[in-house]
């Protein structure tokens, strides 16, 4: 899921996805929040899609994506992985 201030792009599986209008942040409020972490400012993804964790990104669909610093505890955390 990636995000700017008005909208979010929600991205699925297919590689379609879905526009609405909404900041990324309420957006995450209406989704479970034990399947849905941020990792960025811009970006949210679900905890059963990823497929490698690393220090600075994450890769979910082959696709690469940031893990800001601010997140990266927390993405640990929830994934109970040990680092």
């Amino acid at each position: 899921m990636a995000g700017s201030l008005d909208e979010t792009r929600i991205f699925l599986t297919d590689n379609s996805f879905y526009m609405v209008r909404s900041p990324l942040s309420a957006a995450l409020k209406k989704l479970p929040e034990d399947i849905f972490i941020k990792i960025h400012r811009s970006f949210a993804v679900s905890v059963y899609h990823i497929d490698s964790v690393h220090r600075d990104y994450l890769v979910v669909s082959k696709e690469t994506l940031p893990i800001g610093k601010l997140y990266y505890r927390s993405l640990v955390e929830k994934l109970n992985v040990i680092e």
